[in-house]
Formats: structure tokens, sequence, C-alpha cells
């Protein structure tokens, strides 16, 4: 019988208490700690740079003789599995184990009975690491660096009942030995460590005044990240230490890393939450600690930027969207015509040009493709037009419809009248019926399906993202897979059993398909499973802003362009120059070995195809140095225009561009700028003390080697400053 389960209520027991067992829990490899109910009684007893030592130990059992008695946990940790009223730990244990494994039998302590499922099971480690806290959510992870388990004989705060130690077999023993406990299998020990960010293995603790740091966030205006990050922390139903650590450490990045504002308040919904959530029995000191944790020893409240990073890069970026190219659009007549026409029209030339080379791949016979060392690839095309309501996208269509003349233009405007219009896609499986017809054999008196088209062409569009966003929310929706399919060429639709549905054979056909949409709302074709299939790669981004529409207008309309017809007779194919070839090679060796990332996975394809496309504006059906070379400025608009929508978009942390180099290592440099000035600030600082508490030399020797190289500018900024600095001090010593 476990002498530990006695009744402590009555302080007549006194042999009972924090004072008569700690001994005990010693000499079995514990750290014990006194506790009020489940509180502890004593400071810098747990968490990171906790300790408990032989010397705390003898005066806590002094001053805390009949204390309930918690354990630290070192070379140990414990599962807390919380299985009563609407707690479900123990079912979300099997989800664990069929996670990570098979736990071994342990010993568990618990004051519900032996036979409850709400227990802490206790396993050694060899060495104790930050864990998931929370890896479900009605269990636990009692270890080095979160809370303490409370242990026999103390008495449950609420249920008044005794903490017992039971064996494997369910049997009351004593407090086992560490010794004794099964180690924590490997598999287990991985999966509950992977979620401890590195970003959080900070050298010390921030030792200054934490409402320093909250001021800091700022209480302006919140932007729409900062936003996004107060709407997650309000969808959380519970918040415990994970989820803690990691949230702060989101609002401290954001205005540290991305001067994002309105970060108080974003602060404060997550100190609300946190409070009304936790089971921590003492959450001020949990946040107090987390805080510190995530700032470090060395942080200091450096200056935020009048914009933040991500406006800062979106403005680099459209300044790269908007960057004229002189040599591009003067290089050949038809590119003239239609910088000329977005310039009358107020529309982005970038826009129109995208128009006229899905329009003009139309005009290629289906049969033809493009052809590399590995093979031939249709020149099937997707296109986005990506702008804020208002600037054009819809416009661009028209506008090239009435201003250039392609081979299939309407007879009126002298082309051979097989231009059908755009076709607005009900469904995935609907594309292909849009190809074929049924009509009566005029020998056989049988339907039979016929090409809409005699080129087996049809472009597909969607004048709003909306539409599209709503057909391919439906239940079953191939909308996607069939963009997909149709840009590869491969097999598109299918027969069905009762004869009807429409089949197209692989390269029978030639797809075109654009989406108008506003950077914000193009979340679908970047999300992760998009990306991962290659969608994103596949398309051409064409922005339909440009800041140059106003100060080039041109008043006078320009006259109607006619494209310079292609004679196609005897082409099989367009085949790609020795340049090209050679960067297939490349991409080909780089993806074998899996060095192309998801969303540039087609993108030389689709770069080559837009060669294509200019050559047959060009008027010809070969290529030439200048197409590839063209093509070049046309794939770097995609990719910045890409980078808008992915900025516009980003919310999570992997995902924010505005911390990568973007535009050509402008945002490198701001940000050394920017960590520099906050060293020279920190740098100063220290240099003051030193001043004044009475140093009068080797004060740059006093300094760290890594502050040493900030030293003049450092003390430039204190005279600045008007802090008098007497002659006598000798600065420079080193």
């Amino acid at each position: 019988m476990n002498t530990f389960t006695l009744n402590l209520e009555s302080p007549e027991n006194p042999q009972f208490g924090y004072g008569q067992v700690a001994p005990v829990y010693v000499s079995n490899g514990f750290k014990p700690l006194p506790l009020n109910g489940k509180i502890p009684l004593v400071e810098s007893a747990i968490g990171k740079s906790g300790e408990i030592n032989e010397n705390k130990i003898k005066n806590w059992r002094q001053e805390f003789p009949w204390a309930n008695t918690g354990i630290r946990a070192e070379g140990w940790i414990a599962i807390d599995i919380d299985h009563h009223d609407t707690k479900l730990g123990n079912d979300q244990l099997e989800e664990l184990i069929a996670e990570f494994g098979n736990l071994p039998e342990t010993f568990y302590s618990t004051a519900r009975g032996a036979s409850s499922p709400s227990r802490q099971l206790f396993f050694r480690v060899d060495t104790d690491v930050p864990m998931n806290s929370d890896p479900k959510k009605d269990i636990e992870v009692i270890h080095k660096f979160h809370r303490y388990s409370v242990v026999a004989p103390s008495i449950h705060p609420t249920l008044k009942s005794p903490y017992v130690w039971y064996n494997p077999q369910g049997e009351e023993v004593p407090p086992p030995n560490i010794d004794e406990l099964p180690m924590l299998p490997s598999s287990w020990l991985s999966g509950l460590a992977k979620s401890m960010s590195a970003a959080y293995e900070v050298s010390g603790l921030f030792d200054g005044e934490i409402q320093s740091w909250i001021d800091w966030l700022g209480d302006e205006e919140p932007t729409p990240f900062t936003l996004d990050l107060i709407s997650k922390i309000e969808s959380f139903h519970h918040i415990g230490h994970d989820d803690l650590l990691k949230l702060l450490g989101q609002i401290h990045e954001l205005r540290e890393e991305l001067w994002e504002r309105g970060l108080k308040p974003c602060f404060h919904a997550l100190e609300a939450k946190y409070r009304n959530t936790t089971n921590e029995p003492n959450p001020d000191r949990e946040l107090s600690n987390a805080i510190r944790w995530i700032l470090g020893a060395d942080w200091f409240p450096s200056e935020i930027g009048k914009l933040s990073m991500r406006e800062i890069a979106m403005n680099l970026i459209t300044s790269e969207i908007n960057k004229a190219s002189d040599s591009f659009w003067s290089s050949r007549p038809a590119l003239k015509a239609i910088y000329s026409l977005a310039r009358h029209k107020v529309v982005s030339p970038c826009s129109l040009l995208g128009v006229v080379m899905q329009r003009s791949l139309h005009t290629v016979p289906f049969h033809i493709h493009y052809e590399t060392f590995r093979g031939r690839s249709p020149l099937n095309t997707l296109m986005a037009f990506v702008g804020p309501t208002g600037t054009g996208k819809t416009l661009s269509l028209n506008v090239v419809s009435n201003g250039i003349i392609f081979s299939d233009s309407p007879k009126t405007l002298g082309g051979d009248g097989t231009w059908q219009g755009i076709v607005e896609p009900g469904s995935g499986e609907a594309m292909p019926d849009s190809y074929k017809a049924l009509v009566k054999d005029e020998d056989t008196q049988k339907l039979k399906q016929t090409w809409n088209h005699p080129n087996h062409a049809a472009i597909f569009g969607f004048d709003e993202v909306g539409m599209l966003e709503g057909r391919n929310a439906r239940e079953g929706s191939t909308l996607l897979e069939t963009m997909k399919q149709g840009w590869s060429g491969s097999t598109l639709g299918r027969k069905l059993a009762n004869g009807k549905g429409t089949l197209l054979d692989a390269e029978s056909y030639r797809f075109g398909l654009f989406i108008n949409t506003q950077p914000a709302r193009s979340e679908m074709l970047f999300t992760p499973a998009s990306i991962a299939g290659g969608l994103p790669s596949r398309f051409l981004f064409f922005s339909t802003q440009d800041s140059g529409a106003k100060k080039e207008w041109l008043e006078q309309a320009p006259p109607i362009f006619r494209l310079p017809l292609v004679n196609w007779a005897g082409i099989e194919s367009i085949k790609a120059l020795p340049s090209m070839d050679e960067a297939h090679r490349a991409e080909a060796f780089a993806a074998i070995d899996g060095g192309i990332e998801a969303l540039d996975s087609h993108l030389l394809l689709t770069r080559a195809k837009v060669a294509v496309a200019l050559a047959v504006i060009d008027g010809r059906s070969v290529l030439v140095e200048e197409d590839w070379d063209l093509s070049e400025y046309v794939i770097h608009h995609s990719i910045a225009t890409r980078k808008l929508i992915q900025l516009t978009l980003s919310k999570e942390e992997g995902q924010i561009l505005a911390k990568q180099a973007t535009a050509a290592g402008t945002k490198s440099f701001i940000a050394e700028e920017v960590s520099n000035k906050r060293k020279i600030e920190r740098t100063a600082e220290i240099i003051s003390e030193k001043i004044t508490s009475g140093h009068k030399t080797g004060i740059r020797r006093m300094l760290s080697k890594d502050r040493r190289e900030f030293y003049e500018p450092a003390v430039e900024l204190l005279v600045k400053r008007g802090m008098k600095i007497p002659d006598d001090y000798k600065f420079n010593t080193v």
C-alpha cells in the first residue's frame, strides 16, 4: 500500500508533506518543489532557466513542510491525459499512437483512481529538449521547458483526493526510481520535438521591461496582415504553451522583421484568448517567460520604418512590372502597334500582348507543335490578367478584337471568319463538348460528332475569377485538372457507356484559357495543392496596371494593324533553337536531381511558347534568336506579376516574399541597413552605460567582437544626441 496516499487535509500529518517526502524523491532521482495546490510556492524552480538544488530543497522543506509536492522534469517527460467531462484525451492518445507507434507500459500518476483514463504516463529521456507541449487538445507533455507534475502525497485541490503512483499493472506503489521508467521511444521523441521551432532557441532571456516591448508593437491602424493574425488568434479554441510561443513569435516577427503596424491590439487579443483558455495554473508567469524567451537577451526596441517590408517589396515589384523596355516594344512593327494601341486606349501594353499571343496561337494548325530534343509539346496556353477592378481586364479583349486583325478575324475585317469568340465553360467536363457537335450525316442520316472549328481550336475565358471559384467549389469539379490537361495537350474528356460525352485524343486540339482576376482573389491558383501540381507555373501572368499610361497617352487613334499571314504549308513542328534545347537539357538534369521549385516546374516550356507566339505574331513559322531573347522580357513581367499576387496573398511565415531578396537584392540591402542601425543603437547604449558608470579607458576593448565595428558610428550617434563626452576619454583605445 502506498503510504503517500494518506489524507493530508488535516495539518496533524506533518510527516507526509513536502518536508517529509522531498528526500524520497531526491533519492529516486527527481527534483521536487513545494506547491500550493498546483501552484509553485517558489520562484526560479521551473522553466528554461529554473533550477532545483540541494540547498533550495533544504530551505523549502523548512519553510513549506505541509505543502503539496511537484517534480520538475529532468531526464524524464510525462504525457498528461485529460479524459473527463467533455475532454477526450484517451481517444486522442490513440491518434498519437497511430502516428508515432506504441508506447511501452509504464508507471503512472493520478488522483482519480487506478482505472481512470485521466493520468500522467512517465518515460525516461536521454536528453531534455523542447517539445510540442500540446500535441492534442486534451493532452499535454510535461518536459523540462514546460510545467511540472503534481505527485503523491499531494491532494488534488478540486477533487480533494490524493495523487497516487501506480505500476503498469495498476497497483499502488511508492514513487518509482527514474531508472525504473522505460525509455520514451525514439519515434515519439522526434514526433513530439519536431514542432518546436529553432527560432525560439535564443541565447538567454530578455531581462528588461516587458511593457516596453508591448508599447513598441504599436497601436497604429493594423495592416491587413496584422488583422489576419488577429483573426487567426480568435479562431483558437484553446491556446497552450506551444501555440502561445508560436503566436508570440509571429507577432514579434511581423513587427521586428516585416515592420507591420498595429501589433499591440494583436498582442492583447492573444493575451485575452490565452488567459481564457489555458490550463496553466500561473498564466502571468507563463506569458512573461514566453515573451522573454521569444525576445532573447539582446533585444531592444528598434526603429520601425514608415512602410512595412511588404509595402516596400510590393512597390519594388510594381516598379519591376511597370519598367518600360524600349528595346522590346520598338523591336518589331507588331509590338509597336500593340504598344501604341494600349497607349491610346489607356490599357496595359502587356495585357494587350497577352491577348494577342493567345489569339495568334489559336490560328496555328492544331497538329503543329513546339519540338525539343525531348519531344513535342502542344502550343496551348493558360493566362491570367491581374489587376484591381476597373483596370481594363475585359477592355483588353475588346481593344484587341477591334484594333488588331488576325487571320481568323471576321470577314468584315479581312479575316477568314473562323474566329468564334470566347467560351465560358460551366465545368471541366463541359470543355471538351465545346470542341464538337452532333450533326446528321447526309449519307447515313445518323448523328456523328464533328469539330466546331476547322482548327480544332477553342479559347475559354472567365471574365471574373469569382465565376471560376464558384464552379470549382462544386463537389467533384475537375476545372483545375482540365486546365492542366488542356495546357499539356493530353487526352481530354470522357466517353460514357451510353455513347454520350466527348473524348479528345491527345494533341488533337488547340486549347487556350484565360482568367481575369484581382491579386487578392487569386488564392485558388496558389494553394499548396495547386503549386505542388504545377498549375501556376503553367500560367502567364499579365498585369493590367501601368504607371506610364497617363504620361504616354496618345490622343490620336493608331491605324488598325493587320498581323502578317504565316505560311504553314509543309510545317509539322516548330523546332527549338540550339540555345533553347540547351536550356531544356539543363532543366531536365536539374529536375531529375530534384532541383526545380514547384512554382517554376513548367516555366521554361511556358517561356518557349511565348517565343513561338512572338514568331507567329511576326509572321514566321521558324524561330530566330530574337524570339527567344524577347521572350525573356515577357516571362520577367509574368514572374513579377506572380510575385505581386503571392505577396498579396501571403499570410504564413514561410510564404512571405517580403523576407526574400526581392528585386535584385534591394530588400536584402534594406534589411542589412536596418540590422546595422539596430546594432549601432545597442552599441551606443552599452557605451553610454560604461561612461555613466565611470569607465575612462578601454571602452572599445570591453565590447564584444561583433560590436567593435560599430564603435565609431555609435559614438557619433551619442554626440548627435547631445551626450557630453569629456576630452580625456580615450575611446579609441583597443
